[in-house]
């Protein structure tokens, strides 16, 4: 009986590869015996390797924020249903993470800063542009960030950090921006 009620419960995985190109999800169905997963057909897929992306450079020394941008998941790549997601390097002797300061308000934006030393910080800028509050992050810590918040961060010295956007809209270069001058 024991043996009968384990056979019931199997079920069978299928594993994703990078052969597997035409499947994505799997779907269970179940039988009368067994539940069974079987994959979904998918109209396209898409691989990228973390070399494969070509960084586009952005910002200038002069303004300490020379950075290269390499975004992963976005509209003209590997594509999602609502996220964005890349990794900006700040170069040596550039600071500031973006600058001027932006807020995304149709997506939500989540960071993890990375290639901090230990004695090193990023100030993140967040708030409404006339009511901002600043959060100080170490190595591997996340900021969350909701889309009415301003977007900007300044560190003791050069570091990267992940992004990842979700919400309705995909375009990357879907912006409102907070001009310096009105910070508060």
């Amino acid at each position: 009986m024991a043996a009968q009620a384990r056979s019931k419960s199997k079920v069978s995985h299928t594993r994703w590869t990078s052969s597997t190109r035409s499947t994505s999800v799997a779907a269970i169905r179940k039988s009368s015996s067994t539940a069974r997963i079987q994959p979904i057909p998918r109209t396209s897929t898409f691989s990228a390797t973390f070399n494969s992306i070509v960084p586009v450079p952005l910002g200038a020394p002069e303004t300490a924020n020379a950075r290269r941008i390499s975004k992963h998941i976005h509209l003209e790549g590997v594509q999602s249903c609502q996220l964005v997601m890349g990794v900006t390097q700040l170069d040596e002797g550039s600071v500031w993470n973006t600058m001027p300061p932006h807020t995304h308000m149709r997506r939500s934006e989540v960071y993890l800063y990375f290639d901090l030393p230990p004695a090193d910080r990023v100030i993140h800028l967040m708030g409404p542009p006339q009511e901002t509050r600043h959060l100080v992050v170490a190595n591997k810590q996340v900021v969350i960030s909701p889309g009415w918040s301003i977007h900007a961060g300044v560190g003791t010295r050069n570091y990267s950090f992940c992004w990842g956007m979700g919400g309705e809209n995909q375009v990357y270069t879907d912006m409102d921006p907070a001009p310096v001058s009105e910070l508060r």
